[in-house]
C-alpha cells in the first residue's frame, strides 16, 4: 500500500534507518486501527484490554507514532489480537 505518508519519510528522517522504523510504526498503528474501532469502543475500555494506560489509549487513537516504538506496537497488536 503507498500513501502520502511514504513521501514525508524522504523529508522528515534523518537517515533510511529512521525512516524504515517510522514506516514500520506507520503500519502497525494501520493495522491497530483495523482491529480496534476506536470510534466506538470507549478508550477506557481499550486501555484496560491493551493493560496501557488512558493517555497510551488515546495516544494510539490519534495515530501519534512518534510515542511509541515498533515493539510496543507489535506487542499491543498481539495483545488485540489474542483477545478477539
Amino acid at each position: 500500500m503507498t500513501s502520502a505518508f511514504d513521501n514525508t519519510f524522504k523529508v522528515t528522517s534523518g537517515s533510511s534507518e529512521n525512516a524504515t522504523l517510522n514506516k514500520k510504526c506507520y503500519e502497525l498503528i494501520i493495522e491497530i486501527h483495523k482491529h480496534v474501532d476506536f470510534d466506538s469502543i470507549p478508550l477506557k475500555h481499550i486501555a484496560n484490554r491493551l493493560g496501557v494506560t488512558l493517555s497510551t489509549a488515546k495516544s494510539l487513537a490519534k495515530r501519534d507514532i512518534e510515542v511509541f516504538n515498533a515493539f510496543e506496537l507489535e506487542t499491543f497488536l498481539e495483545r488485540i489480537v489474542k483477545h478477539k
